[in-house]
């Protein structure tokens, strides 16, 4: 009789124990996913602040100081053109996709400008693409702002015409 009571007991017990493991077991894998998901989402979220301090933001202060008054993309100076590569060149793993696809032109327009017409007015190659890229670029930097909930930044409209001087 006390060998069934005994056995009884322990058999309590090890359902007991078993039923602990278990819950605990169930409970911190739950944890690490939820821990996963946390960082993976602190990682991103690190990740577009550090695109919002290294890239935008100086994009957009260069944009600002140098071309935003400006109607006329082409009467950019020379030096402007060349921080603005130098920038985007730089940074260009903290562009998005569609931005990154529009550097390589950029960099095609602006050495082709540089080395035949660097005395001259920027081409209108030059100034077509960098509308493309800076529209690009304001289209991410505001996507940006709207995850990060932070203000939309302001952008100009420009214009720009080919003419017989740009050919």
């Amino acid at each position: 009789m006390h060998e069934i009571i005994i056995s009884a007991i322990i058999t309590s017990i090890t359902s007991i124990i078993t039923a602990t493991i278990t819950s605990l077991l169930t409970l911190k894998l739950s944890n690490k996913k939820n821990d996963d998901k946390l960082n993976s989402l602190s990682d991103k979220r690190l990740f577009k602040s550090r695109q919002l301090s290294d890239f935008y933001i100086p994009f957009y202060r260069l944009y600002v100081q140098n071309v935003f008054p400006e109607s006329d993309v082409t009467k950019m100076l020379p030096e402007t053109a060349t921080t603005f590569l130098k920038l985007f060149e730089k940074h260009v793993d903290l562009m998005e996709h569609g931005s990154q696809e529009l550097v390589k032109p950029f960099q095609i327009a602006y050495y082709g400008w540089k080395k035949y017409d660097y005395d001259r007015t920027l081409s209108f190659d030059f100034g077509k693409s960098f509308l493309l890229l800076t529209d690009q670029l304001f289209e991410e930097y505001s996507q940006l702002c709207t995850e990060l909930e932070l203000p939309l930044p302001a952008k100009a409209n420009y214009l720009y015409k080919e003419s017989n001087d740009d050919q």
